[in-house]
């Protein structure tokens, strides 16, 4: 341990010449007591560090948007308590540098941790006393840390008394009276702490923010006005004038969200990211639960700048400044909170307003048209190659921050070295380490809002190129539609199918099971029962089919062999009962089974994971049944085919299994299939 020692001799401040009067020697036992050398840097500093890590833990980790309004009393006292801690540490530290000729590392080491200890153990404690999480004893980690300071300062209080009882080898350090005083105030004050464990939190009364519109607000609780005239609060003008008669919480006054913060932020606030903290401090109430609570993008961001630039680059000869009225409806995509009806939306302004960013360079004149890649690396480019550059630095100075570190360790190592390079080794370990951390996170944050940009222009040109086919080219993609109306459910109805613009009927000459199937088909739906001479009543407009022949193959009806001129009459309507794509198998009842779906053109089972009663209520009622119980594991015994549905996750109020959020890739086996037993209606 001789790499210690100088920690305990190296004077720090030498008030005068000759030895240090304090315990010089890095000794672990010494006349019945320990070091005091070793106590400062092995007991005490090591559990005021401890203490300090753990309290800054807490002290950010519990700023809940769930507080008390109420604080606890134990953890408030306990605050209060170690408050005079920090006082009575800090009056140590002075009164070491005044009263001690010489002081050595150690012991400015282990008061400094002291005072850093105390201050942030005390901010950890008024932040918990608010926390409806916690009782009046509090996390364990924190008095667990606590109890390390605990057993240091036992242990110091005990060298104090064992160096009175001999006077003779008293350091100065301990003999100073107000060092004495400072560690009697300590002990006492440590053993108050140790009741006020157990001092109960009080009742928790949450001071939740409700959204506005809440009645959880009672009246005559706040008669002042919260609202004041030209307030601009982040919530919907509907919210304020639909329920008119209850006020907003106080808080939301006090964290007010400016529309696009960051366009009018100053450059200090942007390099530190201050504009964010009107948000932060919204999250952190609570306040933070609809898309109205939060400010506006960005103006780089808005969709119409977006398209704007973009248009330019992509489509020169159509004007990308002109706004396209097929894309007026995406305007309304901008805002990302809904402002009152004083504030224009966000839409109008970026209709009305010219983006406030810099002009891409024109790209070069082609006679063809651009490549979108092309198009995108000329739209956003500038903005993107640049982090490239700003990757690099911050590459390079975090290589930098290990090699400043080897030569600190190295400065320490080497006694003849100036002491002056010593602080050079550390302002530049310091300064690479903030300078990573701000690179970084630019870094991530503009390349993020790059990505947005791409994101976005992509979307609004496929928008639009959706919206400019011609009739004629979508004719060339579009297929017969066809619809079972006036049925008891979604798998029987009379047969419509949809031509030139118009629903009409089938006639039921010729009409079979192999046509009905056909349809079903063509529906996704399993195979079908023909139903004649309008039994789901008669339809309106033209009869568009006669004399239907289908050989069972066909995909779709209007493949099957017909006439399109009849000497027919509505009460021949041709309807079909098509087998729901679901079944029970295997059960001892038509109540109970295995559950079987058809997809794909052919039937396989459910797989059990994340199946439950909820699920199971889905599938009987779309059989026609009741509630429905979940039974996992192969209860009916296992299914053969595939297994087309896994992971299910229905919200109950589905109308079919198909509409529930499912994953049709799985690992599962057979011996997992899903059943289900239902109820009679």
């Amino acid at each position: 341990m001789s790499e210690y020692a100088s920690f305990c001799h190296s004077p720090l401040l030498k008030r005068h010449p000759g030895p240090p009067l304090i315990d010089t020697q890095f000794i672990f036992w010494k006349d019945g007591d320990f070091g005091l050398c070793f106590e400062e840097i092995f007991i005490l500093s090591l559990s005021y560090s401890l203490l300090s890590l753990v309290s800054a833990l807490y002290a950010g980790l519990y700023r809940s948007r769930n507080r008390r309004q109420r604080p606890s009393l134990g953890l408030l006292a306990r605050g209060i308590l170690v408050t005079i801690l920090g006082i009575n540490s800090i009056t140590k530290l002075v009164s070491s540098f005044w009263l001690i000729p010489s002081l050595s590392y150690s012991l400015l080491l282990s008061q400094s941790l002291s005072v850093l200890a105390w201050i942030i153990h005390s901010l950890s404690l008024f932040v918990l006393s608010f926390s409806p999480t916690h009782t009046g004893l509090g996390p364990l980690p924190l008095n667990l840390t606590w109890g390390l300071t605990l057993l240091s300062t036992i242990l110091r209080f005990r060298s104090v008394i064992h160096y009175l009882n001999h006077g003779s080898t008293l350091p100065s350090y301990l003999s100073s009276s107000v060092i004495q005083i400072t560690s009697y105030i300590e002990f006492g004050v440590q053993v108050v702490y140790i009741f006020l464990l157990f001092v109960p939190a009080g009742k928790h009364r949450s001071s939740h923010t409700p959204l506005l519109g809440s009645t959880q607000f009672r009246q005559g609780e706040d008669e002042e006005e919260i609202l004041d005239d030209g307030d601009e609060l982040l919530v919907t003008s509907h919210g304020i004038q639909e329920y008119g008669s209850v006020r907003p919480h106080p808080t939301l006054r006090r964290f007010r969200l400016p529309d696009a913060s960051e366009d009018r932020a100053n450059p200090l606030s942007l390099l530190s990211f201050w504009w964010v903290q009107p948000l932060m401090k919204r999250g952190s109430l609570g306040l933070l639960r609809r898309p109205q609570d939060l400010p506006l993008m960005p103006k780089a961001l808005w969709t119409s700048t977006v398209r704007e630039r973009f248009q330019r680059i992509f489509n020169p000869d159509r004007g990308g400044a002109r706004a396209d009225t097929e894309l007026y409806s995406l305007k309304s995509m901008d805002r990302l909170s809904v402002s009152h009806s004083s504030q224009p939306s966000l839409a109008a302004a970026a209709h009305n307003t010219a983006p406030n960013i810099t002009d891409p360079p024109p790209p070069p004149h082609h006679h063809h048209q651009m490549s979108l890649v092309r198009a995108l690396n000329w739209s956003f480019g500038l903005h993107y190659y640049p982090l490239g550059i700003m990757k690099l630095v911050n590459d390079v100075i975090g290589f930098g921050g290990p090699l400043l570190l080897h030569q600190l360790v190295a400065f320490m190592e080497n006694r003849t070295e100036p002491m002056s390079h010593g602080y050079y080794y550390a302002l530049g370990l310091f300064l690479s380490t903030l300078l990573t951390a701000v690179l970084n996170a630019h870094f991530t944050y503009q390349v993020n809002k790059v990505c947005i940009k791409i994101r976005g222009s992509l979307v609004t040109e496929i928008f639009r190129k959706s919206l400019s086919v011609s009739t004629v080219g979508m004719g060339d993609y579009s297929t017969e539609p066809i619809r079972l109306v006036d049925g008891r459910n979604d798998y029987e109805g009379r047969v419509e199918i949809y031509s030139n613009g118009a629903w009409g009927t089938i006639c039921d000459d010729y009409w079979d099971d192999t046509d009905a199937s056909v349809v079903c088909k063509q529906l996704g739906l399993a195979n079908g029962v023909a139903r004649l001479a309008a039994t789901f009543g008669e339809g309106t407009g033209s009869i568009l089919m006669d004399d239907l022949q289908c050989t069972g193959n066909e995909t779709e009806i209007t493949s099957c062999t017909h006439t399109s001129s009849h000497n027919c009459g509505h009460y021949e309507d041709a309807g079909v009962l098509c087998s729901p794509p679901i079944k029970l198998v295997g059960g001892t009842s038509s109540l109970e089974g295995r559950i079987e779906v058809f997809k794909n053109g052919v039937w396989g089972t459910v797989c059990d994971d994340s199946f439950d009663d909820t699920d199971a209520s889905v599938v009987c009622r779309e059989l026609g049944l009741g509630t429905g119980t979940a039974r996992v594991a192969g209860y009916f015994g296992p299914g053969t085919g595939s297994i087309l549905m896994s992971s299910l996750q229905c919200t109950g109020i589905e109308g079919s299994l198909k509409s529930c959020s499912y994953s049709t890739s799985n690992s599962c086996l057979h011996a997992q299939d899903a059943g289900v037993t239902c109820t009679c209606v």
